[in-house]
């Protein structure tokens, strides 16, 4: 049903392993709950990494947009002595990081939508 939607409507279809479809530019909100496990599945397989800092308004937003897939990736405190020794030693410099330990991609900045991070570490 999603998938048809997203063919139908946007004709801009990209496929991620599995073959669900997500449709690189739609809010959040467009990722129905019958596609929220599947989102989940994708994020969970890339070990997802995520540095964020405190006082940091992006890394405020970007736990916004991933609130509903905190349970698959791994939120990392700056300010947590163990991250601290970790964000020195990879030279991180800008908040939020997100990292694959599954492809080694690294992505620094907010991205508005779980659709952006996916398009980033899938491509």
């Amino acid at each position: 049903m999603f998938k048809n939607f997203l063919l139908n409507k946007y004709n801009k279809l990209e496929t991620i392993p599995e073959n669900i479809p997500i449709e690189l530019g739609l809010p959040n909100e467009i990722i129905q709950e019958e596609n929220l496990n599947s989102a989940k599945q994708i994020l969970k397989s890339l070990e997802l990494k995520v540095y964020v800092m405190e006082r940091c308004g992006y890394c405020t937003r970007l736990k916004d947009v991933l609130k509903d897939y905190l349970n698959v990736i791994e939120l990392r405190d700056s300010r947590d002595q163990k991250w601290k020794d970790i964000i020195n030693e990879m030279g991180i410099l800008g908040f939020p990081t997100m990292v694959s330990e599954k492809n080694g991609k690294v992505l620094v900045g907010f991205k508005s939508s779980v659709d952006e991070i996916l398009k980033f570490f899938t491509n």
